[in-house]
């Protein structure tokens, strides 16, 4: 299992024991280990790049956070074990929404339901990429930068834009 994933397949089989052979995926069960391992791979991948997109350094390595992320996962995956059987919420919406969309629109909330909180509980944001007008005072190196725009720069070029 990959560092950049949140959950397990055991973690997965706990929620849907009668798809298991003894609480394990297998080659012989429906969906197979492998199956399980590429799915907790895809959700926990959208899951990064929504993380990723609100500023969080991903994977989120804050306990608390990894908590929440692994069951969130785990469940969502699980949902996709029920469908390839015939059962749970997929099935029903199938005519309308694929399985995909529907974990992804349940990301996208999940993700804007708890991204203060992961903030608050110390999940380490890259701060560059939170998609705010950024400033600078010091390059690579260190060695100070003056802005490229200064208060007044533009002054006595009063045109009016609205014509």
């Amino acid at each position: 299992m990959s560092v950049r994933n949140y959950g397990t397949p055991a973690g997965v089989a706990a929620y849907v024991k009668r798809f298991t052979s003894t609480g394990t995926f297998t080659a012989a069960t429906t969906p197979t280990l492998a199956q399980v391992t590429d799915w907790i791979a895809q959700v926990s991948a959208q899951i990064n790049v929504l993380l990723a997109t609100e500023g969080f350094t991903v994977p989120v390595t804050q306990s608390d956070c990894v908590y929440l992320l692994t069951s969130f996962v785990e469940t969502e995956v699980a949902e996709r074990v029920k469908a390839v059987n015939g059962m749970g919420r997929f099935v029903n919406e199938k005519e309308r929404r694929s399985a995909l969309r529907i974990i992804a629109d349940d990301a996208k909330e999940f993700i804007e339901t708890n991204k203060a909180g992961f903030a608050g509980l110390g999940a380490s944001q890259d701060v560059a990429s939170l998609g705010d007008i950024q400033t600078r005072d010091a390059d690579e190196s260190g060695t100070e930068v003056n802005p490229i725009f200064q208060r007044k720069m533009f002054e006595g070029d009063n045109r009016s834009w609205d014509q």
